[in-house]
């Protein structure tokens, strides 16, 4: 009987899935376990063990955007924001926390059957899709992240810069809240770290040269401002194509040394600070009438509650909540 392309494609699939499994290769070549979300707590990862790290200090990135879209939800529920609005920001966090695994068979196009006759061509292969799967995920993750900002911003402080609000310049307009009116928004505890990561895992990750030199010759402080411009030109660099899946490690993939990784880690650092930009809209979009939201259980298993203005600020940092514990 002839084979039709989908029988192929099926039992190539059944194939790899059966053999290879969710392993992929460390960057020498050796086989090991894998998520496709892997890198998006790696990138902040501790590694130094010292008492205080920043690092370490951190939720896991799905948590944080978990813990940011209960906060948004509480204090919308409570009529706790200045404007409304801010509801549009949870569907976007909702899916972004949501992705939980992704599989990019980059083999599906191949009818050749050269990884059923060939170990070096199924590892090789198995090793693009390991990397196609980690990008895809965190583009997925990145899109969503980015669609939850521009809702922040869209109902942040709506009585001003109109005319971007109107023509829908959400990028810009964010950027130029923070520029123009920077009394009215809070710092966030360890942004500025963020900005030095993103911004060197972007230079790292190369193909985004030209627009990281536009961002540091107009704006030299490494902190909410450039922030916010750095996140705009990446999101507009993936949205126009101009960013490429890297190849493994193991298989050459980049020009130098961490090149490849940081291409993929550099959308979970531009992200974290995505996430700390909403969170600063969020905290100046607070009302005065604002009352308290729960955000945990103490060591008795009481909930302990702060202000919302003071909790957007931290809610990325783990702390030993007390029932005395106030942000």
């Amino acid at each position: 009987m002839t084979k039709t392309i989908d029988d192929k494609s099926s039992q190539q699939r059944e194939f790899k899935l059966d053999r290879f499994g969710r392993f992929g290769f460390s960057a020498d070549g050796k086989r090991v376990q894998y998520t496709a979300l892997d890198p998006a707590d790696e990138v902040t990862k501790c590694s130094c063990g010292k008492p205080g790290c920043f690092a370490a200090s951190l939720f896991p990135f799905r948590e944080h955007i978990a813990r940011l879209y209960r906060a948004i939800s509480d204090c919308e529920r409570q009529g706790g924001f200045e404007h409304d609005g801010w509801y549009r920001v949870l569907y976007p966090l909702q899916m972004a926390a949501s992705i939980e695994d992704v599989h990019a068979d980059t083999g599906f196009v191949d009818d050749s059957d050269s990884i059923a006759y060939c170990s070096s061509a199924a590892d090789f292969e198995a090793a693009q899709t390991e990397m196609a799967s980690k990008y895809a995920a965190a583009a997925s993750i990145f899109s969503f992240l980015w669609m939850g900002y521009e809702s922040a911003v869209q109902a942040s402080k709506p009585h001003i810069l109109k005319g971007a609000l109107k023509d829908g310049r959400m990028g810009e307009r964010g950027r130029r809240l923070f520029a123009e009116y920077p009394d009215l928004f809070p710092g966030i505890e360890g942004l500025d770290r963020i900005v030095h990561l993103a911004d060197r895992l972007c230079e790292k990750g190369n193909l985004f040269t030209s627009r990281l030199a536009r961002v540091r010759s107009k704006i030299s402080d490494r902190r909410m401002v450039f922030g916010a411009e750095l996140a705009r030109e990446f999101r507009n660099f993936v949205v126009h194509g101009e960013d490429e899946v890297p190849e493994h490690e193991a298989w050459g993939g980049g020009s130098a040394s961490g090149e490849a990784p940081a291409r993929i880690y550099r959308f979970y650092a531009v992200g974290r600070l995505v996430l700390m930009l909403i969170q600063a809209h969020a905290s100046a979009a607070v009302s005065a009438a604002a009352t308290p939201i729960e955000y945990g259980v103490d060591d008795d298993y009481e909930p302990v509650s702060a202000m919302p203005r003071n909790f957007f600020r931290q809610l990325h940092l783990v702390k030993k909540f007390s029932k005395e514990a106030s942000l």
